[in-house]
């Protein structure tokens, strides 16, 4: 079933395609493929390239402090394996995700999802035919400083892309100050905004 757009001021209102003018632009829904065994790089990185929204959880520990926020935000990925996304830091240094073997298990994942409260990420992407194991890990180092007189702050990212169409990034960073040290966890599902 086809179905098309109309803006009327700022609202945007789904119709049938059937019952709209014919020069109204028709917008197909991008169909969700699993990318179990794909360990080509290039092709996974095509096939997840994209504007996309963030969903999930963060959590932040130290000696004082802990904290878990709902983590709502957005991210970019490139065909080339550039990669950015919102975080109240900036990230050093290029950011450029690479395959370098498995990062994370389902053991490790369930783990994550508790500690940032978001274990509705697991549901969301039950319906893969496979673990995190047999799905290309993309990771990337970090280096963050909000300013110069700030923290130190290393970490990674990582993408899971078990479909074309959702995908989880994980971020674990640390972060030491002149107050100590703290660990930060994020965990969200990545869901297309806008393909390149």
């Amino acid at each position: 079933m086809k179905y098309i757009v109309i803006f009327l001021g700022l609202m945007c209102t789904p119709v049938l395609a059937e019952m709209a003018p014919l020069d109204l632009l028709i917008v197909e829904p991008i169909a969700s493929e699993s990318l179990c065994g794909v360990t080509d790089e290039t092709a996974v990185l095509r096939a997840i390239s994209g504007v996309w929204y963030s969903d999930g959880g963060t959590s932040v520990e130290s000696e004082t402090l802990s904290v878990i926020e709902v983590q709502k935000s957005s991210a970019a990925i490139y065909p080339q394996g550039n990669f950015s996304f919102d975080l109240d830091m900036s990230a050093q240094g290029p950011n450029v995700l690479a395959a370098g073997g498995v990062v994370y298990n389902v053991d490790q994942i369930d783990d994550i999802l508790e500690t940032v409260e978001a274990e509705w990420i697991a549901d969301a992407v039950s319906l893969t035919p496979c673990g995190p194991e047999d799905l290309l890990q993309l990771s990337m180092q970090l280096k963050l400083d909000p300013n110069p007189s700030g923290p130190n702050s290393t970490g990674t990212v990582t993408l899971i892309p078990y479909f074309n169409d959702k995908v989880l990034m994980i971020s674990e960073v640390e972060m030491r100050g002149e107050w100590g040290l703290a660990f930060m966890t994020m965990a969200a599902l990545l869901t297309p905004a806008e393909r390149f």
